[in-house]
């Protein structure tokens, strides 16, 4: 019970280094670099915010790194999920998604709805488009574009033609894992009144 708690408080402090807000604007300033063509100075501020723990930004700055030294395979999105049985220490269902192009030039229409995402922003890297939709449990398609633009939507049931070609359509596949909600709930403090589970 002790290991999934601090799995929970690890969880918890990593989301309030996410909020501070010098790590927001250096996470901005890096994503504005990025998307003006300094891969240089988006590498370097990713770099700073990695060694300060920030998950996010590591993975953003292996990406770009990745691209820099030409070992970036463009449709790799994490590692293939193995078959097998998955628990709270071994799966990450945001980490262990995996990303399956269906689409080039196409975006996503919801419910046959083409204005009704669940998120539609710019400023995203294609990976950081795919992490966004990999946090949210109910995404499953991400719309990614050369200009940062990112639309996650539930389903794909119908395509419409994007007036912007760069667009990617990946369909998140994630791992069945154990709901890290039991390890939260075993860390309450009633499961600690009563003596542990």
């Amino acid at each position: 019970t002790d290991a999934l708690c601090l799995e929970a408080r690890q969880e918890f402090v990593e989301v309030a280094r996410d909020m501070d807000p010098t790590v927001r604007l250096l996470f901005a300033l890096a994503m504005r670099s990025w998307e003006l063509g300094n891969a240089t100075a988006a590498l370097t501020i990713f770099s700073l915010l990695s060694e300060a723990g920030v998950t996010k930004a590591h993975r953003n700055a292996a990406r770009i790194w990745e691209q820099q030294t030409g070992t970036l395979d463009p449709l790799d999105f994490g590692s293939p999920v193995q078959d097998g049985d998955y628990s709270l220490a071994t799966c990450n269902a945001s980490d262990d998604a995996t990303a399956e192009l269906v689409a080039t030039g196409r975006f996503c229409c919801s419910s046959g709805n083409c204005s009704a995402f669940r998120f539609n922003e710019p400023g995203f890297l294609p990976s950081e488009c795919m992490l966004r939709c990999s946090a949210d449990a109910k995404c499953v398609f991400a719309t990614t574009y050369a200009t940062g633009y990112c639309q996650l939507s539930e389903d794909c049931d119908t395509m419409a033609p994007a007036s912007d070609p760069s667009a990617q359509i990946f369909r998140l596949k994630r791992p069945q894992c154990r709901p890290a909600a039991s390890a939260l709930a075993e860390c309450s403090p009633q499961a600690h009144s009563r003596g542990g589970p």
